[in-house]
Protein backbone atom coordinates (compact mmCIF):
# COMPACT_ATOMS: atom_id res chain seq x y z
CA UNK A 1 0.00 0.00 0.00
CA UNK A 2 1.55 3.29 -1.15
CA UNK A 3 2.19 5.84 1.57
CA UNK A 4 -0.04 8.93 1.39
CA UNK A 5 1.37 12.00 -0.32
CA UNK A 6 1.90 14.87 2.09
CA UNK A 7 -0.52 17.74 1.53
CA UNK A 8 0.94 21.24 1.39
CA UNK A 9 -2.00 23.15 -0.11
CA UNK A 10 -5.05 23.28 2.15
CA UNK A 11 -7.36 25.27 -0.09
CA UNK A 12 -10.89 23.84 0.04
CA UNK A 13 -10.61 22.32 3.51
CA UNK A 14 -13.05 23.30 6.25
CA UNK A 15 -12.03 24.27 9.78
CA UNK A 16 -14.52 23.77 12.62
CA UNK A 17 -13.41 25.78 15.66
CA UNK A 18 -14.85 24.69 19.02
CA UNK A 19 -14.33 27.76 21.17
CA UNK A 20 -16.11 30.54 23.02
CA UNK A 21 -14.07 33.02 20.97
CA UNK A 22 -16.10 33.42 17.78
CA UNK A 23 -14.72 36.66 16.38
CA UNK A 24 -14.29 36.05 12.63
CA UNK A 25 -11.51 38.67 12.59
CA UNK A 26 -9.36 36.91 15.16
CA UNK A 27 -5.83 35.93 14.00
CA UNK A 28 -6.62 32.21 13.92
CA UNK A 29 -9.63 32.57 11.62
CA UNK A 30 -7.83 35.10 9.43
CA UNK A 31 -4.78 32.84 9.07
CA UNK A 32 -6.93 29.82 8.19
CA UNK A 33 -8.79 31.80 5.54
CA UNK A 34 -5.52 32.98 4.03
CA UNK A 35 -4.56 29.31 3.67
CA UNK A 36 -7.78 28.71 1.72
CA UNK A 37 -9.82 27.03 4.46
CA UNK A 38 -13.40 27.97 5.19
CA UNK A 39 -14.08 28.60 8.89
CA UNK A 40 -17.09 27.72 11.04
CA UNK A 41 -17.38 28.38 14.77
CA UNK A 42 -19.07 25.78 16.99
CA UNK A 43 -20.65 26.62 20.33
CA UNK A 44 -18.96 24.28 22.84
CA UNK A 45 -22.12 24.22 24.95
CA UNK A 46 -24.02 22.56 22.07
CA UNK A 47 -21.64 19.61 21.79
CA UNK A 48 -19.24 18.53 19.08
CA UNK A 49 -19.91 19.30 15.41
CA UNK A 50 -21.65 16.50 13.52
CA UNK A 51 -20.92 14.74 10.24
CA UNK A 52 -17.26 15.67 9.96
CA UNK A 53 -15.55 14.48 6.77
CA UNK A 54 -12.00 13.15 7.33
CA UNK A 55 -11.09 14.14 3.77
CA UNK A 56 -12.20 17.77 4.10
CA UNK A 57 -12.60 18.80 7.72
CA UNK A 58 -10.17 20.01 10.35
CA UNK A 59 -11.25 20.29 13.99
CA UNK A 60 -9.72 22.95 16.24
CA UNK A 61 -10.55 22.52 19.93
CA UNK A 62 -9.92 24.98 22.73
CA UNK A 63 -8.28 22.92 25.44
CA UNK A 64 -9.10 25.37 28.21
CA UNK A 65 -12.81 24.57 28.01
CA UNK A 66 -14.10 22.64 31.00
CA UNK A 67 -16.46 20.44 29.02
CA UNK A 68 -17.56 16.86 29.46
CA UNK A 69 -15.95 16.04 26.13
CA UNK A 70 -12.61 17.43 27.26
CA UNK A 71 -12.73 16.11 30.82
CA UNK A 72 -13.47 12.55 29.70
CA UNK A 73 -11.36 12.63 26.60
CA UNK A 74 -9.32 9.57 27.54
CA UNK A 75 -12.23 7.40 26.38
CA UNK A 76 -11.68 7.90 22.65
CA UNK A 77 -11.20 10.41 19.87
CA UNK A 78 -14.39 12.23 18.98
CA UNK A 79 -14.01 12.00 15.22
CA UNK A 80 -11.65 10.58 12.64
CA UNK A 81 -10.48 14.00 11.45
CA UNK A 82 -7.30 16.04 11.95
CA UNK A 83 -7.40 17.85 15.30
CA UNK A 84 -5.48 20.90 16.50
CA UNK A 85 -5.52 21.77 20.19
CA UNK A 86 -5.67 25.42 21.31
CA UNK A 87 -3.86 25.98 24.59
CA UNK A 88 -3.63 28.89 26.96
CA UNK A 89 -2.32 26.80 29.83
CA UNK A 90 0.05 23.93 29.01
CA UNK A 91 -1.07 21.72 31.88
CA UNK A 92 -0.24 18.00 31.40
CA UNK A 93 -3.88 17.04 31.97
CA UNK A 94 -5.12 19.30 29.20
CA UNK A 95 -2.42 18.15 26.81
CA UNK A 96 -3.32 14.54 27.57
CA UNK A 97 -7.02 15.21 27.07
CA UNK A 98 -6.46 16.94 23.74
CA UNK A 99 -4.23 14.10 22.54
CA UNK A 100 -6.96 11.63 23.50
CA UNK A 101 -9.33 13.67 21.35
CA UNK A 102 -6.97 13.08 18.45
CA UNK A 103 -4.89 16.26 18.51
CA UNK A 104 -1.59 15.89 16.66
CA UNK A 105 -0.71 19.61 16.65
CA UNK A 106 -1.08 22.51 19.08
CA UNK A 107 -1.33 26.27 18.97
CA UNK A 108 -0.61 28.58 21.90
CA UNK A 109 -3.06 31.35 22.72
CA UNK A 110 -3.01 34.10 21.73
CA UNK A 111 -2.51 32.63 18.30
CA UNK A 112 0.34 33.99 16.21
CA UNK A 113 -0.79 33.95 12.58
CA UNK A 114 2.41 32.55 10.95
CA UNK A 115 2.33 29.55 13.32
CA UNK A 116 -1.00 28.35 11.92
CA UNK A 117 0.37 26.87 8.69
CA UNK A 118 2.79 24.58 10.56
CA UNK A 119 0.03 23.39 12.87
CA UNK A 120 -2.35 22.66 9.99
CA UNK A 121 0.40 20.89 8.02
CA UNK A 122 1.31 18.69 10.98
CA UNK A 123 -2.28 17.90 11.96
CA UNK A 124 -3.50 17.03 8.47
CA UNK A 125 -0.52 14.98 7.36
CA UNK A 126 -0.06 13.14 10.65
CA UNK A 127 -3.75 12.22 10.56
CA UNK A 128 -3.41 10.91 6.99
CA UNK A 129 -0.35 8.85 7.92
CA UNK A 130 -2.12 7.39 10.96
CA UNK A 131 -5.14 6.39 8.85
CA UNK A 132 -2.78 4.79 6.34
CA UNK A 133 -0.99 2.89 9.11
CA UNK A 134 -4.30 1.69 10.60
CA UNK A 135 -5.39 0.43 7.19
CA UNK A 136 -2.10 -1.42 6.76
CA UNK A 137 -2.37 -3.04 10.19
CA UNK A 138 -5.97 -4.05 9.53
CA UNK A 139 -4.93 -5.62 6.23
CA UNK A 140 -2.09 -7.53 7.88
CA UNK A 141 -4.43 -8.75 10.61
CA UNK A 142 -6.96 -9.98 8.02
CA UNK A 143 -4.23 -11.82 6.13
CA UNK A 144 -2.81 -13.33 9.31
CA UNK A 145 -6.27 -14.50 10.35
CA UNK A 146 -6.77 -16.04 6.92
CA UNK A 147 -3.55 -18.08 7.01
CA UNK A 148 -5.29 -20.91 8.85
CA UNK A 149 -7.63 -21.34 5.89
CA UNK A 150 -4.63 -21.52 3.55
CA UNK A 151 -3.14 -24.29 5.68
CA UNK A 152 -6.45 -26.17 5.75
CA UNK A 153 -6.87 -25.82 1.99
CA UNK A 154 -3.29 -26.96 1.30
CA UNK A 155 -3.77 -30.07 3.48
CA UNK A 156 -7.14 -30.83 1.87
CA UNK A 157 -5.67 -30.55 -1.61
CA UNK A 158 -2.69 -32.71 -0.69
CA UNK A 159 -5.06 -35.44 0.57
CA UNK A 160 -7.34 -35.12 -2.44
CA UNK A 161 -4.73 -35.03 -5.21
CA UNK A 162 -1.74 -36.72 -3.59
CA UNK A 163 0.53 -33.74 -4.24
CA UNK A 164 3.08 -32.10 -1.97
CA UNK A 165 2.56 -28.83 -0.09
CA UNK A 166 4.35 -26.65 -2.65
CA UNK A 167 2.24 -27.99 -5.52
CA UNK A 168 -0.95 -27.57 -3.49
CA UNK A 169 -0.08 -24.00 -2.57
CA UNK A 170 0.69 -23.15 -6.20
CA UNK A 171 -2.65 -24.58 -7.32
CA UNK A 172 -4.47 -22.47 -4.77
CA UNK A 173 -2.45 -19.37 -5.62
CA UNK A 174 -3.29 -19.69 -9.30
CA UNK A 175 -6.95 -20.26 -8.51
CA UNK A 176 -7.00 -17.16 -6.32
CA UNK A 177 -5.37 -15.12 -9.08
CA UNK A 178 -7.99 -16.37 -11.53
CA UNK A 179 -10.74 -15.22 -9.17
CA UNK A 180 -8.88 -11.95 -8.47
CA UNK A 181 -8.95 -12.33 -4.70
CA UNK A 182 -6.26 -12.91 -2.09
CA UNK A 183 -5.25 -16.50 -1.49
CA UNK A 184 -6.52 -16.21 2.09
CA UNK A 185 -9.98 -15.11 0.91
CA UNK A 186 -10.08 -17.79 -1.78
CA UNK A 187 -9.11 -20.58 0.61
CA UNK A 188 -11.66 -19.49 3.20
CA UNK A 189 -14.41 -19.61 0.59
CA UNK A 190 -13.19 -22.91 -0.83
CA UNK A 191 -13.02 -24.56 2.59
CA UNK A 192 -16.49 -23.25 3.45
CA UNK A 193 -18.15 -24.56 0.28
CA UNK A 194 -15.96 -27.65 -0.17
CA UNK A 195 -17.85 -28.36 -3.36
CA UNK A 196 -16.85 -25.70 -5.85
CA UNK A 197 -13.42 -26.94 -6.90
CA UNK A 198 -13.67 -25.83 -10.50
CA UNK A 199 -11.16 -23.00 -10.19
CA UNK A 200 -8.74 -25.23 -8.31
CA UNK A 201 -9.17 -27.96 -10.88
CA UNK A 202 -8.48 -25.58 -13.77
CA UNK A 203 -5.41 -24.20 -12.04
CA UNK A 204 -4.15 -27.71 -11.26
CA UNK A 205 -4.57 -28.77 -14.85
CA UNK A 206 -2.24 -26.01 -15.96
CA UNK A 207 0.66 -27.13 -13.76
Amino acid sequence: MTAPVRIQNFSGLRAAIVSHQTDPEQPLAAALQRLGLSVAFCDPELGWPDALDPERDLLIVEGDLHLKGIAGAEECAIADVPVIGLLGVEAPGRLRALMALGATAFLRKPVYGPAVYSAVFLAVNTHRERRHLRAQIAGHERRRGGRRFVIKAVLALMRRDGCDDEQAYEVLRRAAMRERVSIETYCETWIATDADTSAVTRAHAQL
